[in-house]
């Protein structure tokens, strides 16, 4: 049987909520910092898009009208057809 060698040990966390949520934060920043802007475009893209993909048409239309409105839904119809 061989033995490898230990080149390191995992250690129990000991890190407590408050500070799980700064190192989440920090590394969220690191990836985001790593991203050019056609990376964040496609990631933000990919993300709503993914959110709303079951979306139907009435819901759709009430998240346009909750954050624009009706000019704006028209429009977007508009240029869909």
């Amino acid at each position: 049987m061989i033995t490898l060698p230990v080149l390191f040990t995992i250690s129990t966390m000991t890190l407590n909520q408050e500070q799980l949520d700064k190192l989440k934060s920090q590394y969220v920043e690191m990836i985001i910092d790593g991203m050019d802007h056609k990376t964040i475009f496609q990631f933000a893209y990919d993300t709503i898009m993914h959110d709303i993909e079951k979306w139907d048409e009435q819901d759709v239309k009430e998240e346009i009208l909750d954050c624009y409105d009706e000019e704006m839904w028209q429009d977007l119809v508009e240029a869909a057809k």
